[in-house]
């Protein structure tokens, strides 16, 4: 028969530290000693061990975690912009230095603007007789004489716009020449070179213009 005792040895268990004891004890006198299931009492001073100790377990790692922030708060960054942060990364822009006055340059900038002003005077002194020729032809049939006239007179009109661009071309040579010395830009041949670029877009205009008049005339586009 088994003891009041039970058959469990008294090792205190996780949660509530005590042993289950199953007891069924020794019949006398039709009663059994002892109960079944009853807890034994030398393990209940382990329950309230465990629970003071519980208890300290969980106030001490709490305690270190709220010091823990405290220390972090202390030695957190500051959220002021840093140095760095003001740094400004504008590139900086530097001044174009003025060109020093070169005479010998300024002799060539001036042969070809003559040039220049020349082939446009004598476009302008064409172009009005041009425009006649071409009015002349208006319903003549193509290879009649004034339909060849008109286009003679157009052929000579655009021959002298040949005038303004060979001078344009020896400007924007000097000017290529001076950038691949380094040299910072001319004011002069600039300017000289954007005359020419007016004068040249104008014959053009004014020739399409001419052309339009011209029997059988059609347009490039």
């Amino acid at each position: 028969m088994a003891r009041p005792k039970g058959f469990e040895p008294l090792t205190p268990r996780f949660v509530v530290w005590c042993s289950i004891q199953l007891s069924y004890g020794r019949a006398v006198g039709g009663q059994i000693e002892g109960l079944a299931g009853q807890r034994n009492p030398v393990a209940q001073p382990f329950s309230t061990s465990y629970s003071k100790t519980m208890r300290t377990s969980l106030i001490l790692p709490l305690l270190a975690m709220l010091a823990g922030c405290s220390g972090a708060t202390a030695n957190a960054p500051s959220l002021l912009p840093r140095p760095i942060e003001s740094r400004s990364d504008a590139v900086a822009v530097h001044p174009i230095p003025a060109p020093e006055p070169d005479p010998a340059l300024d002799a060539k900038i001036a042969v070809l603007s003559n040039q220049v002003d020349k082939a446009v005077a004598d476009f302008d002194e064409a172009a009005p007789q041009v425009k006649q020729s071409v009015e002349a032809a208006s319903g003549a049939e193509t290879g009649s004489e004034r339909w060849i006239a008109a286009q003679a007179a157009l052929s000579r009109l655009d021959g002298l716009r040949t005038g303004i661009l060979s001078p344009l071309v020896d400007l924007e040579d000097l000017a290529i020449a001076r950038a691949q010395s380094g040299k910072p830009p001319y004011p002069a041949l600039e300017t000289a070179i954007s005359n020419a670029e007016a004068a040249d877009a104008k014959q053009a205009e004014r020739l399409q213009a001419i052309e339009a008049l011209a029997p059988g005339y059609s347009s490039p586009g």
